[in-house]
């Protein structure tokens, strides 16, 4: 990755949050709609989960924009789950058969899903450090 630009963990969350306050406009998601601490919560663990993952001390630019698709999408996520919006089906049952589905599930403490940060681990793999242990 030799012209990738890197960026402190203050500068990351920062951007994470200007690229999802400009998604969300291009999105036309209204900005009552955004809260900006939740914003800046879901972004200083986004860079953090993310650092530690790929066993760095610096944040790579262009994850920024990963960051600011998922955190619209969470929060987006959670503002239809507030509204009374249905969820995703998660049984059905007729008579005396019932079927149930494994569905993922949303954080409820404003971070990243398990869900969400597996599906941008190949992603995240282009910017991991190997660690050796001596151990």
């Amino acid at each position: 990755m030799g012209n990738v630009q890197y960026m402190d963990f203050d500068t990351a969350v920062q951007e994470v949050v200007r690229q999802a306050e400009r998604l969300a406009v291009i999105k036309s998601v209204c900005s009552d709609v955004i809260d900006h601490t939740e914003l800046e919560l879901f972004a200083e663990k986004f860079v953090l989960d993310v650092m530690d993952y790929c066993h760095r001390t610096d944040f790579p630019r262009t994850l920024a924009y990963t960051g600011a698709e998922l955190a619209v999408k969470y929060i987006l996520d959670a503002r239809r789950t507030d509204d009374g919006a249905p969820g995703p089906l998660k049984s059905l049952k007729e008579n005396d058969v019932q079927f149930e589905w494994a569905v993922g599930e949303v954080s409820p403490i404003g971070c990243i899903s398990e869900h969400d940060f597996n599906s941008i681990r190949p992603k995240l793999n282009l910017y991991r450090k190997v660690v050796w242990s001596n151990g």
